[in-house]
């Protein structure tokens, strides 16, 4: 790059300016959501989010259930971390159950990295279920849909709080975009489970 603008004496192209331009967004889309946390868990101004995960659940009315695992690494989606659940807990439908179910099995593994942020996709009753079983120092929260609310839990206060997303500001962006990636991938491997068992 040093070499092109030497040579060159003119601004650099698109593709040389867009992992830059990438990582500042990312960055920024960082700094409002640790205001965010700050604002409803007491977390301090400069809390490392260097991992968030973000979780969702997939089935047919309770059918080949498995939860998903996604992961941004500096605010940007890293597919090599990703990890899938045949959910066990039975085929009937318990969003609550299975949500306490991926969260058990997560904690089972340190060896994958501690994460610095919990995302469940879904409301309070989510994010109260994971709440109940969490054991690990990590803060969590939950996004729900129709309008897209985030709901907070601050173990200080052991008290809920929530707020709306609104369009274009860069934590929203940042949340909705794990929320949707969570979803995607859920969906896609409840999709193979049932080929697989039609298969079988």
């Amino acid at each position: 790059m040093i070499t092109y603008v030497t040579q060159h004496k003119r601004p650099l192209p698109l593709d040389m300016k867009l992992p830059q331009r990438i990582q500042e967004e990312a960055e920024e889309m960082m700094v409002q959501l640790r205001r965010l946390l700050q604002m409803h868990m007491s977390l301090p101004p400069n809390y490392p989010l260097h991992r968030i995960e973000g979780y969702d659940i997939s089935n047919t009315q309770g059918t080949k259930p498995v939860a998903a695992m996604v992961v941004a690494t500096d605010g940007q989606m890293d597919r090599t971390e990703y990890k899938m659940f045949n959910i066990q807990l039975g085929e009937k439908p318990n969003d609550y159950g299975m949500m306490k179910e991926t969260l058990v099995r997560r904690q089972k593994h340190p060896e994958w990295g501690m994460p610095d942020l919990i995302m469940l996709d879904g409301g309070k009753g989510q994010l109260r279920a994971g709440v109940s079983i969490w054991k690990w120092s990590v803060p969590l929260c939950a996004l729900a849909k129709d309008p897209d609310r985030v709901f907070f839990y601050n173990p200080q206060t052991q008290s809920f709080t929530m707020t709306t997303l609104t369009d274009g500001e860069p934590a929203s962006t940042l949340l909705r975009r794990i929320r949707d990636e969570a979803h995607r991938f859920s969906k896609k491997q409840h999709s193979r489970r049932r080929t697989r068992a039609v298969i079988e």
